[in-house]
């Protein structure tokens, strides 16, 4: 019944999905340049950010349903449902999660890469997609198209590095 009630806004996310694609294609060379870092950066990003988000809630006494609601919380929200589904989390606690990161990432992201003297568009765009999802990519692009393509590229592998690693890793 939720899928039939949101058909417009999922068939608008396709085609969102698709208009990311635009400026990927146009920053290609940079990711292929760029590519062995971007992996590394997501290899350990993937594997650390669930282990952080549930070890923190587990020092705090969190009960199991709730650290396995933590851990899909850096990945888009469709991604993160289908995991916390996958792993026995709880998927409405895991959207609100979800969002509440990609709103926490969108609004420190500028201030903290300004006290870090950070202004390669690659690394802001890339370290924002990983960790805040749509949100966050939505204020990468804000901050420049190249910023917003690299967020864009790390947010759909984030999302598919961490579906295929969470499981396991649980």
């Amino acid at each position: 019944s939720y899928f039939s009630s949101v058909q417009s806004i999922h068939f608008l996310l396709g085609t969102a999905t698709v208009a990311l694609a635009v400026p990927l294609r146009h920053n290609f060379h940079l990711i292929r340049e760029h590519g062995l870092a971007l992996t590394i950066s997501l290899a350990i990003t993937a594997i650390f950010t669930p282990v952080l988000a549930v070890l923190s809630a587990w020092l705090c006494a969190a009960d199991k349903q709730v650290l396995l609601s933590l851990a899909p919380k850096s990945i888009s929200t469709p991604f993160a449902i289908a995991v916390s589904d996958s792993i026995g989390g709880y998927p409405p606690l895991v959207a609100a999660i979800v969002i509440v990161t990609g709103v926490v990432v969108a609004i420190v992201a500028s201030p903290i890469f300004r006290v870090l003297a950070i202004h390669n568009p690659v690394v802001q765009g890339f370290s924002m997609g990983m960790v805040g999802h749509g949100i966050a990519t939505a204020t990468a692009f804000e901050m420049s198209a190249k910023a917003g393509a690299f967020s864009a590229l790390a947010m759909g592998l984030m999302g598919l590095s961490t579906s295929i690693i969470l499981p396991y890793l649980i």
